[in-house]
């Protein structure tokens, strides 16, 4: 076995991970190289789009994080995805699914950025969330901890137009405004400072400086849209692939 194989074997093993990158597009590639950039330990650019090096990368940082201060190594990807889920108080489990822990990290963001909104920001927010899923939500009545419990966590549609517009808020918050021109289309507009957003994600991040939690975060959250963009794609793939 070479010696660059040895290196990146944790990253190879990752069943969560690294199958994901490389189904990952070479822009999402980027946007999560991007990210990872920011922190001065990170050792890739941010044009890296090398699936064994990002994955080695997000797992130091996932070792580098509070809970993992002294344990000097990377950590495998679902369990950095667990300890940020938990960073953010989303409720979740240690035997959860991956997919299940990547939603519920994002819906408590937005949960928690939702709840400081005014009611026009509010009014702005559904109306997007509504256009892109054609879904109603019911956020005027229902509390809004039960506002995203629509049955199969991270469903695609709703997984991927939550995190359109909720990601670039983040990374704008956390200061990675490079990132933010990666996610394009509607994302970008929406990525236009809101008091709402702006008070609720920054709050959130408040306590993140410096440490990696505010790489595993949203790159837990985005990696999250490309799994569900992935999951989406195969089944439309056995559905319509023979028509």
């Amino acid at each position: 076995m070479s010696t660059d194989h040895k290196k990146y074997q944790s990253v190879l093993d990752d069943h969560d991970l690294f199958p994901m990158l490389e189904q990952a597009t070479t822009k999402e590639k980027k946007l999560i190289s991007t990210v990872i950039a920011e922190k001065i330990s990170s050792n890739i650019e941010s044009s890296c789009t090398n699936s064994m090096k990002i994955g080695r990368e997000l797992q130091l940082m996932g070792g580098n994080s509070a809970v993992n201060l002294f344990r000097g190594d990377g950590v495998k990807y679902k369990e950095l995805a667990y300890d940020a889920a938990k960073k953010v108080r989303a409720k979740v489990k240690s035997n959860d699914s991956i997919e299940t822990i990547e939603w519920e990290l994002l819906t408590t963001l937005v949960k928690k950025a939702v709840e400081k909104m005014n009611e026009q920001d509010k009014e702005q927010f559904f109306a997007e969330l509504e256009e892109s899923t054609g879904q109603a939500f019911n956020w005027k009545n229902v509390a809004m901890d039960q506002l995203f419990k629509i049955g199969v966590p991270g469903a695609a549609g709703i997984y991927l137009a939550l995190a359109e517009i909720a990601i670039p808020q983040i990374l704008r918050a956390l200061g990675i405004t490079a990132a933010v021109g990666f996610i394009g289309g509607r994302a970008a507009a929406a990525a236009i400072p809101v008091v709402g957003w702006g008070l609720a994600i920054g709050s959130i991040f408040q306590s993140m400086a410096g440490t990696a939690y505010s790489v595993t975060i949203p790159c837990t959250a985005y990696l999250g849209a490309i799994r569900a963009r992935i999951n989406a794609n195969s089944v439309a793939a056995e559905i319509f692939g023979d028509l």
